[in-house]
């Protein structure tokens, strides 16, 4: 087994270690997948937009708040984009930077859209809507090469923003940031982006990602895109501990 599979076991493994919500942007035989998890809510499940293919996080019972209620995965012009609470903010930000990019004749590219998602996490620093780890994820196919990107935004380090490009990801692997939940005590914290490994369809790394996790209620989607942007999407919930 070569040091990189290793890596990505270790770190797979080490899911199972704390009940934290994470975030997987991977790519496997020719697709793209997004995984989105959370730990630890008993009202809140995972719910798909028939009309735009976007999932939301809502309350199962709506006579009681769900707080971590937001739009977790949406998609624009090919490009698929997964957060932990600002996915609206992002689009809106895409939206626009494709209309002015296009209007001007030019191509989009990884960073181009990376651009766009730095944008969207100063709006979050210049409004003040960052008291936790915020955790972007995008990916699209340029011809045939599958890019994606991961951005974490912290208020604790004053707005510092890490970043990481994969122009052109390997198959079999993908990169997982994770975000310590209510339960641990460490709001602030997280752990990232991970070398972790993603093989099977998307049945079996939804099955696979699924059982890692700590017991206990828990919801988990997976989005599956090909390179002609079809996308199918799975949710996966577990209200009971």
């Amino acid at each position: 087994m070569s040091a990189e599979r290793v890596e990505a076991q270790d770190n797979f493994v080490s899911l199972c270690e704390s009940p934290s919500n994470g975030i997987v942007v991977a790519f496997f035989r020719e697709v793209l997948y997004q995984v989105a998890w959370i730990m630890g809510d008993s009202n809140c499940t995972f719910a798909i937009d028939d009309c735009d293919g976007s999932v939301r996080v809502v309350p199962i019972n709506p006579g009681i708040p769900c707080p971590v209620s937001y739009l977790a995965m949406a998609g624009y012009y090919h490009t698929h984009v997964v957060t932990n609470g600002q996915t609206e903010s992002v689009i809106d930000h895409l939206r626009a930077a494709y209309y002015a990019k296009l209007q001007g004749g030019t191509p989009i590219d990884a960073t181009f859209v990376d651009a766009a998602f730095g944008e969207a996490d100063s709006n979050q620093r210049r409004f003040g809507l960052v008291d936790a780890p915020r955790v972007s994820a995008y990916c699209f196919f340029n011809g045939e090469a599958p890019h994606a990107g991961i951005s974490v935004t912290t208020e604790t380090d004053d707005g510092h923003r890490r970043k990481e490009q994969y122009p052109n990801m390997e198959s079999g692997f993908g990169y997982c940031v994770t975000t310590s939940t209510k339960d641990t005590g460490q709001t602030h914290s997280f752990r990232g982006p991970l070398l972790v490994p993603v093989i099977g369809d998307h049945r079996e790394i939804a099955e696979t990602y699924w059982n890692i996790l700590p017991a206990g209620p828990k919801i988990l989607v997976i989005k599956r895109v090909d390179p002609k942007g079809h996308a199918l999407i799975q949710i996966m919930d577990r209200q009971s501990a």
